[in-house]
Formats: C-alpha cells, sequence, structure tokens
C-alpha cells in the first residue's frame, strides 16, 4: 500500500478571492477563473508522478451551486489534466472532509490552507502540512509542518515527499484486503440522479454504508441521493443489474 497525498484547492492549490457578498460564490464563472499557485500546482504534478506515493484532490463545494463542482473540475483538468476522475473526491460544505476517507490513519497526509481542517484531520489520525499562502497564518495556531506559496517547485516536492517518506508505512486493513481480493462481505444499493435528473441505482460491494458511499463518489459522476444506501443480498441482484465494482454474479456469462 501507498502513502496517500489529500491536496486542498480553495486557498491551496488555487488562489482564494475574498468577496463582498457571500452570494457571489454562487455565480457563474468565480471558480473558473480562480488563478493557481503555480508553484505548488508544479510540485502536484511531479509528486502525482511518484509510484510510491498516491494523490487526491479533496475539496469542499457549496452543494446548491450549479457551478461550483463544474468549474473546479474543469480548472483542474486545465492545470492539472493527469489526474484521472478517482482522484478527485468533493465534499460538502461544512462537513468533516475525514468523514468521506475511507480507513484513515497516521501515513495519509492532508495538505491545506485552513487550520481547523488540518486539527480535525489530525484529531482523526492522519497527518497534517499546512500551506502558508498571502493570507492565512497570522496567529500561529498550527503547529505542524509547513510549506509556503513562494518556494519554488522543487524545494516544496522535496519537502513534502520527505515529510510523507518519515511517515510510518499504511498497513493493509481487512477491509482494503479485501478489496483487492475481490472479496466483499455486503453489497449496498445505492440511488443517484445523472445529469438528466432520472434517477438510476448501483451495486457496490463495500465493508459498510460509509465505504458504499466513499466508492461511489469515487467512481461515479451521478449524485447520490441522500439516504439512498441500503444493503442487499446477492440472492436479489438480476442478470441486469448495474454493479460498481464486482462482476454480477446473476449475469450469465456469454457462450463462445
Amino acid at each position: 500500500m501507498n502513502r496517500r497525498l489529500f491536496v486542498d484547492m480553495d486557498g491551496t492549490l488555487a488562489h482564494f478571492i475574498a468577496v463582498e457578498k457571500f452570494e457571489t460564490l454562487y455565480e457563474e464563472g468565480y471558480y473558473a477563473q480562480l488563478p493557481a499557485h503555480n508553484n505548488l500546482v508544479a510540485a502536484i504534478k511531479r509528486i502525482n508522478s511518484n509510484p510510491d506515493i498516491d494523490v487526491y484532490i479533496l475539496s469542499a463545494v457549496l452543494e446548491n451551486s450549479k457551478y461550483a463542482e463544474k468549474e473546479k473540475r474543469e480548472w483542474l483538468q486545465r492545470y492539472l489534466p493527469d489526474l484521472k476522475p478517482e482522484q478527485i473526491i468533493f465534499t460538502p460544505c461544512g462537513q468533516s472532509k475525514t468523514s468521506f476517507i475511507a480507513d484513515l490513519s497516521k501515513s495519509d497526509t492532508l495538505l491545506d490552507d485552513y487550520t481547523v481542517n488540518l486539527n480535525d484531520w489530525t484529531e482523526h489520525g492522519g497527518s497534517g502540512i499546512k500551506f502558508v499562502n498571502r493570507i492565512n497564518s497570522k496567529h500561529g495556531r498550527w503547529k505542524g509542518f509547513r510549506i509556503y506559496h513562494w518556494a519554488d517547485p522543487l524545494n516544496t516536492v522535496n519537502n513534502i515527499e520527505r515529510f510523507i517518506n518519515n511517515l510510518p508505512v499504511p498497513q493493509e486493513t481487512s477491509s482494503i484486503a479485501n478489496h483487492r481480493n475481490n472479496v466483499f462481505p455486503k453489497v449496498y444499493q445505492c440511488s443517484f440522479y445523472d445529469c438528466s435528473a432520472t434517477i438510476h441505482k448501483v451495486n457496490i460491494a463495500a465493508y459498510d454504508k460509509l465505504d458504499a458511499s466513499v466508492l461511489f463518489r469515487l467512481h461515479m459522476k451521478g449524485e447520490l441521493i441522500e439516504d439512498s444506501i441500503k444493503e442487499v443480498s446477492l440472492q436479489s441482484l438480476k442478470p441486469t443489474s448495474h454493479c460498481l465494482n464486482f462482476e454480477n454474479p446473476c449475469k450469465k456469462t456469454p457462450e463462445r
């Protein structure tokens, strides 16, 4: 297993632009036009090519915004085009980022500009690096490791990789081991909306409801319906059932 690096967007990868009215955050174009912290973006590009570190984007979005998630995805495509969809995790604004990460441990690092997020992350067992930009870090509340927006990319890469490499080697949990061996204790059915607001269902093999939610958000582009996750039995699956991460055992193998 690799150590994991989770990278925030607003104020970290992208500059934070203050607004006079909160409603501005809901306007079209706000997130699309945020300038990048170019040194950090260049560093993350390089770290993403490190085979021993798994990089993820972990950013909060306004759930009832028509533009936030769409524009953030476009921003990432513009500045970090090598990222795969499963490397991008968006969480509802106001909720703990830790709630969407399975098997969080000391070997998981959050790179964020907001001390509240970093303290919450470390209190749940993870490790944190604060990104110091032009507007934060004025009160010294974060006592841990820091990197700075003015540092050149190579220096930033070296500092982040040195920090991560000094963390404990992640232990493979029974949940992850089962995923890798394609053995899953339970099956959950998730209902979701597609882009045309049509409701669909997908079956996910997972360890528990939280694990199913995380897997859904990592791999599906649809919008998960609140409280839609329910445990189902394999016997209830039909040959036409949509299964996300395992072969439907009811599906007949075509004749060769």
